[in-house]
């Protein structure tokens, strides 16, 4: 954490009474703290009653990782405790309920570093099927817990469907391509993940050509260079770190 993290986000809060989460910037970086790339990297936070969206994306909102995230205790009382089941995916649990109770408020500065040091257990600068898969598991976990908790609540018409989340359907293309060579079902299951990007409001016009033009891409190639090119074009960069400035300072 930076040093001026604690205060504000406090400062925030109290700011924003009607605030329920309040997240702020992080920067990846290397073992020697050389920054590799801002998250979130082509965009400003999103403000206010996010609920509604969240609901029809299937759960996803320009979120941050859970170091980034901090909830007002009213809120919190009704995450915790996280199922026991998710504690080794307890942050993304309190990413998304809180965003489907309460307001957001974000930070538009880092004020937490995340370190790529090769033995990190949620991230990294590569991609792979063991990866990918277990980050699948994952978001169906979060997704069943969350309509649990949602019930629990009588709140059972919040809870989302992960079928509508294009980051579920990136990953399930993913997962054909580090696995099986090319098919019908993979082209399919491409020309849906399109359909779905270029309707995302979440995603600006270079954003939706660069993913389409990465996926197609694969798509061609043999399947053993497949997580390489993968890795290279979606995972951590400085290159897309320098195109995410430039991006951030039109916006």
């Amino acid at each position: 954490m930076v040093p001026t993290k604690v205060e504000r986000v406090v400062s925030q809060f109290q700011a924003c009474p009607n605030a329920g989460t309040v997240l702020h910037r992080t920067a990846i970086v290397d073992v020697h703290r050389r920054k590799i790339q801002e998250l979130p990297p082509f965009a400003h936070f999103e403000d206010g009653w996010l609920a509604p969206d969240v609901i029809r994306r299937g759960g996803r909102w320009l979120s941050a990782p859970g170091a980034c995230i901090a909830h007002r205790r009213t809120v919190a009382e009704y995450v915790f405790p996280i199922p026991q089941e998710l504690r080794f995916a307890g942050s993304h649990f309190r990413n998304v309920l809180p965003v489907l109770l309460a307001e957001v408020k974000g930070i538009d500065e880092v004020l937490y570093e995340y370190r790529i040091h090769g033995n990190n257990f949620s991230g990294g600068l590569q991609l792979g099927h063991t990866v990918n898969a277990k980050h699948l598991e994952t978001a169906r976990q979060v997704e069943a817990a969350i309509a649990a908790r949602l019930d629990q609540l009588g709140m059972p018409d919040r809870a989302y469907h992960l079928t509508d989340s294009l980051s579920y359907q990136e990953m399930l293309l993913t997962d054909m391509l580090f696995v099986t060579a090319f098919s019908w079902g993979m082209l399919r299951q491409y020309a849906r993940l399109i359909q779905m990007l270029f309707d995302d409001d979440l995603s600006g016009t270079l954003r939706r050509t660069f993913k389409a033009g990465v996926y197609g891409s694969a798509l061609m190639m043999p399947r053993s260079i497949r997580h390489r090119w993968l890795g290279a074009t979606l995972g951590y960069s400085r290159a897309k770190e320098l195109l995410g400035q430039l991006l951030r300072r039109r916006g």
